[in-house]
C-alpha cells in the first residue's frame, strides 16, 4: 500500500517537474488565421522565429502545423512574399494565446501594378475617342499621351477602341500583352474618313 502511493507521488512529481519545465508540451492551441491577395507561391510565414509555413497560391487560409500552448505570447511575421507582390502586411499578428486558439490573425498581400500608356496620332480634333481596357475606358480628345488605369503584374491587358471619334477611323498596335513591367508602347493611329 506504502509502495503503491509513493509509486503514485512519484509519477506525480515528475509529470509536474515536466510541465514547469515545459518537457513534452507542445500545445493543444491552434494559430492562423486569412490571407489575402496570394495568387503566386512564395509567401512564407513564421510564429516566433520558428519553423517555417508555406502557403500556396490562391490561398485563403493558413495555419501552423505545431499547436501552442496556453498563455503563451505569439508573433507571426512574414519571412518572404510572393515576387507578383508589393508587400505583404500581418494584422493582429502578435499577442498572448490565453485560454483559446487563435484564427483571426490576417495576412495582406498587395499585388504589384505597373503603367499601361501610349501615343494617339491623326485624331486632329475628332470627337468621340474612347479607349478601353477591360472595364477601364479613356477618353481622348487630342493627339499626344494617354494612360489607362494601373495593371497587376502578371495579368493581362487589351486596348482597344471602344467608340470611333467622328469622320475618323482609330486602329490600335501593341494594344495586347501580360504585364512584366511598365508598359508605354501602345499606339493609336487614326485616320480621317469625311469632311
Amino acid at each position: 500500500m506504502k509502495s503503491s502511493i509513493l509509486r503514485t507521488g512519484l509519477v506525480l512529481a515528475c509529470a509536474v517537474s515536466l510541465a514547469s519545465c515545459g518537457g513534452g508540451n507542445t500545445g493543444t492551441l491552434l494559430l492562423g488565421g486569412y490571407v489575402s491577395g496570394v495568387t503566386q507561391d512564395g509567401l512564407v510565414l513564421q510564429n516566433n522565429g520558428g519553423s517555417d509555413l508555406a502557403v500556396a497560391a490562391n490561398a485563403t487560409t493558413f495555419s501552423f502545423k505545431d499547436y501552442v500552448p496556453t498563455d503563451s505570447v505569439y508573433n507571426v511575421t512574414v519571412k518572404s512574399r510572393p515576387a507578383n507582390t508589393e508587400k505583404c502586411d500581418v494584422v493582429g499578428g502578435t499577442g498572448n494565446t490565453g485560454l483559446y486558439s487563435v484564427t483571426s490573425i490576417q495576412v495582406v498581400c498587395v499585388i504589384e501594378t505597373h503603367s499601361l500608356k501610349g501615343n494617339v496620332t491623326g485624331l486632329n480634333g475628332a470627337a468621340g475617342l474612347v479607349l478601353s481596357n477591360g472595364a477601364d475606358q479613356v477618353a481622348i480628345s487630342a493627339d499626344g499621351g494617354f494612360e489607362m488605369a494601373r495593371v497587376s503584374l502578371g495579368y493581362p491587358y487589351g486596348v482597344t477602341v471602344l467608340h470611333q471619334p467622328a469622320n475618323a477611323t482609330c486602329t490600335v498596335a501593341n494594344g495586347v500583352g501580360t504585364v512584366t513591367g511598365d508598359v508605354s508602347n501602345v499606339a493609336v493611329t487614326c485616320v480621317k474618313t469625311g469632311a
